[in-house]
């Protein structure tokens, strides 16, 4: 009976040491896979935009948005990274700008601090309310994975709304991942004219039609020589987007000076009447200028690229005594020619001898003997 309540008392000890290691392993193993879990992003100091604010309002308030983020949990955190930090890795970069942060440079903080991600943002005024954006970016692929935005009446009240502003950055903390191969779609822009020129401005890939991208907003210019430069922004999610973008013609200043200043100034091609300081598109204007007592000036101008100013001066007409004496003396030359020709005729072709016939046959006798004998 002792014998079986010693062994009873080894198999209560030999289960209670069991279960304590093994609660021990467990912790230990928990708490090193809670690291691992997280992914380590900084917050960066934020950007004071307005010289009302105080210079310092950035990096208060990504330290107390640094305390905030800790609070939530989702994320292990390195110290703040300064504005003057980074300034030497920032430069232009064709994806352009996100925040006081580029894409490039959040890349590279990424490299050289092992994070996973930074939270960048800026604090301004916008008049009586204080206004605090943030982003956060993954420092693999450079892109905005959450955002978020909150206004008070000064930074006071803004410090006391961080814990939500840190919520909306942070509560899904997956999507800082990108997958391995995202959906390509396709993006057709269309001109009006045609042969204007496309561009991509957030990113680096030039555009050709049919281009495939990612799915996301991108930022297009289109421009042509002739034409107002229009942007438009083309957002590809889960289908292709053809996309149509008109320009309108650039307009230039026609001003004509003339003389006299009272002649009327008329614009043949486009039948109406020239205004001062008109705006026109480029091409060839036919211009007239009239007025009563000048010779009247027709004449193309063209506009090509630049405003166009012009002056034009009639010349008097000429007066008609001279056209008068020449019209006199050019019908006195037919009247005497006229003359000479009667005479000729009159010599060539005599009149008929009036009387009877024998009268005219005795005329006839009488000129033939003395053409044959006088």
């Amino acid at each position: 009976m002792q014998r079986l309540d010693f062994l009873k008392k080894m198999s209560a000890i030999v289960l209670m040491i069991a279960l304590m290691v093994g609660g021990s392993l467990t912790g230990r193993a928990s708490a090193a896979e809670l690291p691992r879990s997280k992914k380590t992003i900084a917050v960066i100091e934020f950007a004071v935009r307005g010289n009302s604010l105080d210079p310092h309002a950035g990096a208060i308030i990504a330290d107390s948005l640094t305390s905030a983020i800790a609070n939530m949990g989702n994320f292990a955190l390195k110290d703040r990274i300064s504005l003057n930090a980074i300034a030497k890795l920032a430069k232009k970069n064709p994806l352009g700008s996100i925040g006081p942060v580029d894409s490039e440079t959040a890349i590279q903080l990424g490299t050289i601090y092992g994070i996973h991600g930074v939270v960048t943002g800026t604090v301004s005024k916008l008049g009586d309310r204080v206004m605090v954006t943030a982003r956060l970016i993954d420092t693999r692929t450079g892109t905005v994975a959450r955002s978020g935005e909150i206004q008070a009446q000064d930074i006071d009240a803004v410090q006391v709304k961080l814990d939500q502003l840190a919520m909306s950055i942070t509560t899904a903390p997956a999507t800082i991942t990108q997958p391995a191969h995202p959906p390509l779609r396709s993006l057709t822009v269309k001109t009006e004219p045609v042969g204007a020129t496309v561009q991509l401005l957030n990113v680096s890939q030039p555009y050709q039609a049919g281009i495939r991208l990612a799915s996301g907003i991108y930022e297009v210019e289109v421009s042509h020589p002739s034409y107002v430069t229009q942007k438009v922004n083309a957002t590809l999610g889960d289908n292709d987007v053809n996309l149509l973008v008109s320009l309108e013609k650039r307009l230039y200043t026609l001003t004509i000076e003339v003389e006299p200043p009272q002649a009327r100034i008329s614009i043949l091609n486009l039948k109406k009447l020239y205004q001062p300081g008109m705006k026109l598109g480029t091409g060839v204007y036919q211009i007239e200028v009239a007025y009563p007592g000048y010779q009247t000036i027709r004449k193309n101008v063209t506009i090509l690229d630049a405003d166009l100013n012009m002056v034009l001066s009639l010349e008097p007409q000429k007066t008609a005594t001279v056209t008068t004496q020449n019209s006199s003396t050019k019908n006195n030359r037919p009247r005497k020619n006229a003359v000479s020709t009667n005479r000729d005729q009159t010599a060539r072709n005599p009149p008929p001898p009036e009387g009877n016939a024998f009268k005219r046959g005795f005329r006839n006798f009488r000129n033939d003997f003395k053409r044959a004998f006088w």
